[in-house]
C-alpha cells in the first residue's frame, strides 16, 4: 500500500433539523483518497475533531500498511467513534487503490441489492395501493406499511390482495399495548403473511415483544439502537428479527 500521505478532518454542521453534525475524514494516499464519517452530538464535534487532527493524524502519516487492520493497531487508534471513522476512511482508501467494492472486500459477492419503499398511512385505502403499485413498479421487491391502532388490518389486507407475493413488513411505530383490543389487531395480521411486524410496543418493553412472539407466527422485531438494546432482545428472545437503526 502507498504510504499515508495526510489526514484531515472536516466538522459538518447542517441547518437545525436536517441531518446531525457530523466529522469527515479524508485520508491522502497520494493516487487515491479514502473517506470516513461519524455522526456526533450537536456541540460535541469539536472534540472528535481535535482528536483527529492532533493525535491520529500525526501517527498516520508516513505509517507503512499493507491491510486496513493493520492501521489501528500501528497507530494505536483506540475504540473511539473518532477512531471508527479513521478506520473507515482506511477501508474506503484500501478499496479504491485496488479497484474493490468494499463489500467484496469484506467478503460479500452481489452485485446488487434488494431494495424497499416505506409507505406512511393514508386516508384512503386506494391511495394506499396506489403507492405500493408505484413502489413496485420502481422495482421496489418489499414494502413497509406504518400502521397504527385502528389502521393496521384494513391497509395490510388491501396491500396484501392486490400484491399476494410481495415481501410485506408492518412497522408500528412502538403504537400499541397488551390491551385486548390492540393485541387482538396484531394477532389478525398472522393471516397476511408479513414478513415481519416491527416494533409493536414501547422499545423498552422487551418482555411484551418476547410474550406476543409466543401468540403469533410472524417475526416480531424490537427496534435496537446500539449494542445493549441488541444484546438485551437476544437475550430475553424478543423477537425473531430485528428493527436495527
Amino acid at each position: 500500500m502507498p504510504l499515508i500521505q495526510g489526514c484531515d478532518a472536516f466538522q459538518v454542521a447542517m441547518p437545525r433539523g436536517r441531518r446531525p453534525e457530523s466529522v469527515l475524514v479524508r485520508l491522502d494516499g497520494g493516487d487515491a483518497v479514502g473517506w470516513g464519517e461519524m455522526p456526533v452530538a450537536a456541540g460535541a464535534s469539536g472534540s472528535a475533531w481535535a482528536d483527529i487532527e492532533q493525535r491520529m493524524g500525526p501517527a498516520l502519516i508516513g505509517l507503512d500498511w499493507d491491510r486496513p487492520e493493520d492501521v489501528s493497531a500501528a497507530a494505536d487508534l483506540g475504540a473511539s467513534e473518532a477512531a471508527a471513522a479513521v478506520d473507515t476512511a482506511c477501508w474506503d482508501l484500501w478499496c479504491r487503490t485496488r479497484g474493490l467494492p468494499l463489500a467484496h472486500a469484506l467478503g460479500g459477492t452481489r452485485t446488487s441489492i434488494v431494495t424497499g419503499a416505506r409507505i406512511s398511512p393514508e386516508p384512503a385505502l386506494d391511495t394506499i395501493t396506489a403507492r405500493v403499485n408505484k413502489a413496485v413498479g420502481a422495482g421496489h421487491t418489499r414494502v413497509t406499511l406504518d400502521i397504527r391502532p385502528g389502521w393496521d388490518v384494513e391497509p395490510v389486507r388491501a396491500v396484501r390482495q392486490a400484491y399476494p407475493a410481495l415481501a410485506l413488513v408492518a412497522d408500528a411505530g412502538h403504537g400499541y399495548t397488551e390491551s385486548p383490543d390492540h393485541l387482538a389487531a396484531l394477532e389478525a395480521l398472522d393471516a397476511y403473511g408479513l414478513a415481519a411486524l416491527e416494533r409493536p410496543f414501547p422499545a423498552g418493553d422487551l418482555a411484551a415483544h418476547a410474550r406476543l412472539q409466543l401468540r403469533v407466527g410472524t417475526a416480531v422485531a424490537p427496534a435496537a439502537g446500539d449494542l445493549e438494546a441488541l444484546d438485551a432482545a437476544l437475550s430475553l428472545d424478543a423477537g425473531r428479527a430485528l428493527h436495527l437503526r
